[in-house]
Order: C-alpha cells, then structure tokens, then sequence
C-alpha cells in the first residue's frame, strides 16, 4: 500500500491492511491543555502503534476506560497523525508540502518514535525533504526542538545537519554569530564533523536529498514507553 504526501515522492506504508471488523470499537484520546476530543477505531489505531496498543489493550487504566490523555502534544501534530492513520498521508486534499509548518513535521517525528511508528517518522522525513527544496531554510527553533527531544542517533538530527553542511557550508559572520548563540552546541558539533568529513572527501555531498530520502528514514521499529496519561506513567490495573 502506498501513499502520496502532496507533491512528495512515492512513500511506501507498511501499516496492516484495514478490514471490515477494524470499524467496531472506538476509543477516545484527549490531546493537549484543553484535552481536545479525537474519536479513532481501536483496531486502526493500535495496528499502527504498539504504544496505543498497550494502552488501550493492556493493563492499565486506559485499557478499561478506553480513554487516552496525551496533554502535553500538540493538537495540529495529532490532527496530522489522525488523518495519516486513515489515509496514509500527513498533507490533507489539496494542500502540498509547503502548506505543512516545520514544527508540525518535527513534531510529527518525535510523537512517532515516542509511539513507535517508523512509517510515520519516515513520512515526516519525506515530507520535510520537499519542503525544504522550496524553502530551504530551515528555523533554527526545530533545529533545537529536534535536539531537544530526540536521541543522538535520530536519523532526522543526520538530516538537519547534511542539509546545512551541503546546502549551506558558507555562513555570513552576522549570521554564523547569531547562530553560535542559539543554536545546540552537539548540533555545532555535529556540523562541525560533517563539514570536515566533506573537506577531505570522506564524505560525499549531497546535491538532491529527495532521491536518497531513505537514507535517512528508520530502518527498524522502536521501542515505545509505556503509555502515559499528561506526562505521567500510567498506573496498572
């Protein structure tokens, strides 16, 4: 099964295939401060992510009452995951890439590896890589969003900095000061040896990120936390 997001290349979903019976049950998540009310098919749901999985059909309380909080996301980033579940595509009818907002596509990753849905991480990468053809610089505030909230190895904190070391290796002094201030000093780090790696050649640079926008995509599922009720673990039954 595969899905197109606006004007983005093909990505490949490996989400189960929706039957007939995955219609029955619903169960209700309430999303950010104002706990914002989204209705989703229990089955759909908890095919795509072993996260709501346990919630929903474990031993916790979620399991019982059927209701998840998630008060600490965003609403935009859930709206964007509810339409992929049953879509296959982040972007709604009619809108492209640019109509996403880079704090939505990086929420959008890390609400994935907290869920453990690769294929959404994936399309979040996809997604951003067609973005950024368009408008190619990147806010410095996801950049310290992505570092904040991912782990080392993340294939979106490779991304950000293969996009500035090969789009942008030249920095003007205002701009390069600006940046040496606000900027996460393990992504200076990070820049740092990917500039060095390209200067004598261990490194290839890269001219068009979409046609090896794999290479950056999660190879193989993560593993969630237990769920979490408003930041907090959720206690067993």
């Amino acid at each position: 099964m595969s899905a197109k997001s606006g004007n983005s290349t093909e990505h490949v979903n490996k989400k189960p295939r929706i039957d007939r019976d995955s219609f029955d049950t619903m169960v209700v998540v309430k999303v950010g401060r104002d706990e914002t009310v989204f209705r989703m098919h229990k089955t759909i749901i908890c095919n795509v992510s072993p996260f709501f999985k346990a919630a929903f059909e474990g031993n916790f309380v979620e399991a019982q009452e059927q209701v998840l909080e998630l008060l600490d996301e965003s609403i935009t980033m859930f709206r964007h995951f509810q339409l992929w579940v049953y879509t296959d595509s982040i972007i709604t009818k009619g809108e492209t890439a640019t109509d996403m907002t880079w704090v939505s596509l990086a929420c959008l990753y890390i609400f994935g590896e907290m869920c453990g849905i690769p294929d959404l991480q994936n399309m979040a990468i996809d997604v951003l890589i067609d973005k950024h053809q368009i408008f190619s610089q990147i806010p410095i505030s996801i950049i310290r969003k992505v570092y904040d909230d991912t782990p080392a190895t993340a294939p979106l904190r490779r991304l950000l900095v293969d996009l500035m070391a090969c789009k942008f290796p030249l920095l003007p002094g205002r701009l390069a000061e600006w940046i040496r201030e606000q900027i996460p000093k393990d992504f200076l780090f990070d820049l740092a040896v990917a500039l060095h790696a390209l200067r004598i050649g261990m490194k290839v640079e890269i001219k068009d990120f979409k046609a090896c926008r794999s290479d950056y995509h999660v190879k193989s599922p993560v593993s969630p936390p237990a769920p979490t009720s408003g930041g907090a673990a959720s206690k067993p039954l």
